[in-house]
This record gives structure tokens, sequence and C-alpha cells, in this order.
């Protein structure tokens, strides 16, 4: 019995893939924000530890870079970044990242 869960066991892992599909990336843009958020923190600072967790845990992992403010923005409303981080809510963003639907 033991023999046959042996030779089970390793014709799964023989016909398993070799490595598991790596998550997702998330290239998120940012100012610096100290001591929330910086390139020079820990973590890059508690903002980005939290989102970088939180994100992980919906399986994505998560880069970010850090430029001037408005560059930031501007480089992830252009679509260069797949998000950016941290803002405060303006209607007038909304235009820039949520994707509008007509109504029915």
């Amino acid at each position: 019995m033991l023999q046959r869960l042996l030779i089970a066991l390793f014709g799964l892992i023989v016909c398993s893939p070799l490595s598991a599909t790596e998550a997702p990336l998330l290239r998120i843009s940012a100012g610096e924000w100290p001591p929330y958020l910086s390139a020079r923190l820990e973590h890059q600072g508690p903002v980005a530890h939290l989102l970088r967790d939180l994100l992980a845990e919906e399986g994505y992992r998560v880069e970010f870079t850090f430029l001037p403010w408005p560059r930031a923005y501007a480089e992830a409303a252009a679509g260069r970044y797949d998000a950016t981080a941290v803002w405060m809510h303006k209607d007038e963003r909304e235009a820039d990242f949520i994707e509008r639907r007509p109504a029915r």
C-alpha cells in the first residue's frame, strides 16, 4: 500500500509543471511622502507595505516606482503604470482612471 502511494505521489510530482505560474505584476507610480511612502524607507514605507500585502492576498506582485508627484500621476494616467498611489479623491481625476460605461 505504501509503495503504491509513493508511486502515485512520484507520478504527480513528475507530471506537474516544474514551476507555478508567477503572480501578475502591478506597477504603481508614487511620490515621496515620508514617513508613509518613500523609496528610502524599509518596505518603502507602511503605505507601500500595506498595499503590497493586500494585493499579494489577491494574487498580485507589486513594484513601486517613485517619481515627482505630478509625473507619477501623469504617467499612470497615460497608461505607463497600472496605478498610482496615494491620492485624495477629486471628481476630475475619475476621468483619468475610472472607465465610464454608458447608461442602459
